[in-house]
């Protein structure tokens, strides 16, 4: 307050005059000052300060622009364009800078306007996907009142500026083209990491807002070879010597010294670090071609670098008062500096009152806020919900690996984020790294079962190393981008595209990968004749005829159930299986094995999740939708004398019930149903409902893919 205070009285009251130029005497100018910190961590309170008392000023090359409030908006925007549907995250988007909406404005809304803000995420959302960043942002600023309301702030034209500046990395780090929402909130956290490391370049630095005369806020090193006219030093009483931190450990507290500076127990380094503080304060002290000022406080200890340099060698010769120490040494500055013609001065000083009391600062109701005439005024003042009903744990999101796996998802701790995207199974989430077991799926074929004669001629394309839950989602998201349609070269040139636009050549060698995703793109679905998809590839399935990753949300169970107990349980889901089955179904021996396991799940509130691929194809005349799902996962053992034996279809079914993948299915199934009663005026499930299809990747090796019955490798119908 005080550094504020002062710079404010010195441009009210300054000249400046220049001994020798024939410029008359000039005001003094925010762009003739600038505050030397030692970190930039300080730098926004100065600055806060400096504009409490009417002052602009800039941090020059300071803070990274991910660590900015507007970082955190993009956040939120991005985590609502993931799920469009979802209302939590819809209904904090509306209090972002996107929708400019308060706390009232939420509660007041209708239904009609929170459909509206749904629909906006989902414009954007396909916005984004299809064309990028640079589009949404154009949308954004063109459709609503972003710019106007934040300019509308004192602070707007920063806020916009960083906005801008976050838009233009996260396009570039799409390579200016349509990507999915996840994928850009996940580059906005390595944006974040990368502005973390000592090695950070520019890019990351939080630009200027404006080229307007300002106070620059620098660090001292940065100022090294600078001069200005007038220097103000608020840190340099600070003792930058790190601290202790406590680390908790097996119940013991122990405690570590962080940082190479030791104290008694290294010497050489103390005086290494002491060093450069005395450096620093040096360049500090000297940057000025008028006027310094240099902050002093009683909280000075023996090893701050102002003390050494102003009474070093008294307090060599041990020559010092204690209670002069105590006071901060604050008595001998003033009898040192006595002498007006030293040219120093020494004045104590007491916080100075800003010109704006916080309390009626632009923007609160009692400066006339016009924002604060609310369309319910007269409603009560919002407060705090009680939770004033029993706890209900079952009614939570609810997906296929979270039943499968008794509600311990780990995305369900205390520590998860109940709307994560992994709870909808997107990507390779509900996949395993590899589906291998002591005396299953080995390369040997089963006694006595008749083995395709090609079995051994072919093998899977893809690599043994290319696996893990990174690959899979990678490999999903390449298929969700690439046209299935094409000549070779064509499907080709897409597949090496987006293999390198998602790095995957990291993972894997791009050229072996691209021939094996076009083998499976060739690969006939077959399945049995009645119901299966025949001759039909995913090459045959063009753009306008497959949905990619489509999202579901259910109600699931009872949400008014107040007991756990009241709720669906999930082995009565088993009950209605088995009831369908026929006893010789290569699922029925999993339906009854699941029904034991799930039945301490209770399932109540919403069932969510993404199905890879829905696609519309003809069977016998008629117009069918079936749900699609893609697996990484490998099932034979490394090093397999013939691994392509693993996915054969009559072994299919083990793979199946290990995971718990029928499950998956029946829900696929359920989401679809409903999706095309919605859709479908005449939809007949007996007629439009076709089977669901799980892709074993790694099985599928071309047109030549064996099969047995009809029924092809690596493709479970």
């Amino acid at each position: 307050e005080d550094l504020a205070g002062q710079i404010a009285h010195l441009l009210r009251t300054g000249w400046l005059e220049d001994p020798g130029a024939d410029s008359p005497p000039r005001r003094l100018e925010p762009s003739d000052v600038a505050v030397l910190v030692s970190g930039h961590a300080q730098s926004p309170s100065v600055q806060a300060a400096l504009r409490r008392f009417g002052v602009e000023a800039v941090i020059v090359g300071g803070q990274s622009i991910t660590e900015t409030e507007a970082a955190r908006q993009w956040s939120v925007l991005l985590a609502a364009l993931a799920q469009p549907g979802n209302t939590r995250r819809a209904r904090a988007a509306t209090l972002s800078w996107w929708w400019g909406w308060s706390e009232a404005d939420l509660v007041a809304a209708s239904d009609r306007d929170l459909a509206n803000v749904h629909q906006r995420l989902q414009r954007w959302s396909t916005l984004v996907r299809r064309s990028g960043v640079s589009p949404l942002m154009a949308e954004a600023m063109a459709s609503g009142t972003v710019a106007a309301r934040l300019l509308a702030d004192p602070d707007g034209l920063r806020n916009l500026t960083d906005l801008n500046h976050l838009a233009e990395l996260l396009d570039e780090a799409a390579e200016g083209g349509g990507v999915s929402p996840t994928r850009l909130a996940a580059t906005l956290t390595n944006l974040r990491t990368a502005a973390s490391t000592p090695d950070d370049d520019d890019a990351h630095k939080r630009r200027s807002a404006t080229d307007a005369k300002a106070v620059r806020i620098m660090t001292m090193h940065a100022a090294k070879g600078l001069e200005f006219p007038v220097v103000c030093c608020p840190e340099l009483w600070r003792d930058p010597q790190k601290t202790v931190t406590p680390v908790s450990h097996l119940g013991t507290t122990r405690r570590f010294r962080i940082g190479t500076a030791g104290g008694k127990d290294d010497p050489d380094g103390f005086e290494a670090d002491m060093a450069e503080r005395k450096r620093l304060t040096y360049v500090a002290l000297t940057r000025a071609r008028h006027h310094t000022i240099m902050w002093w406080t009683r909280g000075q200890r023996r090893t701050s670098a102002s003390i050494d340099l102003l009474f070093g060698h008294e307090l060599e010769k041990g020559n010092h008062d204690p209670l002069n120490q105590a006071l901060g040494y604050i008595q001998t500055l003033a009898d040192r500096f006595a002498d007006p013609a030293q040219g120093i001065r020494v004045t104590k000083f007491e916080p100075p009152t800003p010109p704006c009391d916080d309390a009626t600062e632009a923007g609160s109701p009692e400066a006339g806020d016009p924002e604060g005439d609310i369309s319910n005024a007269g409603a009560p003042a919002l407060a705090a919900a009680l939770i004033e009903r029993p706890d209900r744990g079952h009614i939570r999101r609810w997906s296929f690996t979270t039943i499968s796996s008794g509600g311990s998802h780990p995305a369900h701790s205390e520590a998860g984020d109940p709307d994560d995207d992994s709870l909808g199974d997107t990507g390779s989430s509900d996949e395993a790294v590899a589906v291998v077991t002591a005396g299953a799926n080995t390369s040997d074929p089963e006694p006595n079962q008749p083995q395709p004669d090609d079995t051994t001629a072919l093998a899977p394309l893809f690599a043994d190393d290319a696996a893990g839950a990174t690959f899979g989602t990678l490999v999903h998201e390449v298929l969700e981008r690439v046209d299935f349609t094409g000549d070779n070269d064509i499907v080709s040139s897409a597949l090496h595209h987006e293999v390198q636009r998602t790095r995957l050549d990291t993972i894997t060698a791009a050229g072996p990968l691209v021939n094996a995703l076009q083998a499976a793109l060739a690969t006939p679905l077959g399945g049995p004749p009645a119901h299966g998809f025949g001759n039909l590839s995913l090459s045959d399935v063009s753009r306008n005829d497959r949905l990619d990753e489509l999202r579901f949300e259910l109600p699931l169970g009872d949400h008014t159930a107040p007991h756990p107990n009241a709720a669906l349980a999930a082995d009565k889901l088993m009950t209605v299986v088995r009831s369908h089955l026929d006893h010789n179904d290569p699922m029925a021996r999993w339906a009854q094995g699941f029904g034991s396991r799930a039945q301490t799940v209770r399932l109540g509130g919403y069932l969510t999740g993404s199905i890879d691929l829905v696609l519309r194809h003809r069977h016998n005349g008629t117009t069918r939708f079936s749900a699609i799902d893609y697996k990484t996962n490998r099932l034979s053992a490394p090093g397999a004398s013939a691994p392509l034996s693993a996915y054969d279809p009559r072994r299919l079914p083990d793979a199946m019930a290990s995971h718990d993948y029928p499950l998956q299915a029946l829900l696929y199934a359920v989401a679809l149903h409903r999706y095309l009663r919605w859709r479908l005026a005449d939809y007949d499930p007996a007629v439009h409902l076709g089977p669901v299809g799980y892709l074993f990747l790694r099985g599928m090796v071309g047109p030549k893919t064996p099969e047995v019955d009809g029924a092809r490798f690596g493709v479970f119908v």
